[in-house]
């Protein structure tokens, strides 16, 4: 990937994200525009239930699906291996997703 298509993908990337739950993907409604292992972000519940195993305060990292479908590891190892954290989908609820921009990264430097 070219060094300006990753700079543009970071710059349309947002600083928030809605999501629901959906089989066990957490799902957006727009595109997304991230990578495996960005992140850090915090997850926290609009409506509804964190699901069981993920917290509030505590950092994830992205295990992308596709463009609107994601699911969050809690290190940058486990996205890359596409370990994503244990979780018990609750009914339903609504979830917004924050960067944690202090310790923000977009992508990982691959040599």
């Amino acid at each position: 990937m070219a060094i300006g298509s990753s700079l543009e993908r970071l710059l349309r990337m947002k600083h928030e994200l809605l999501c629901t739950l959906e089989e066990g993907w957490f799902v957006t409604h727009v595109p997304h525009g991230m990578e495996t292992g960005a992140g850090p972000w915090r997850l926290r519940s609009i409506h509804g239930r964190l699901p069981l195993g993920l917290a509030c305060g505590t950092d994830y990292y992205a295990i992308v699906f596709n463009g609107r479908a994601f699911k969050l590891a809690t290190c940058l190892e486990y996205a890359h291996a596409g370990h994503s954290a244990c979780l018990m989908v609750p009914e339903w609820g609504l979830y917004l997703l924050e960067k944690n921009m202090n310790q923000w990264r977009p992508f990982e430097c691959r040599k």
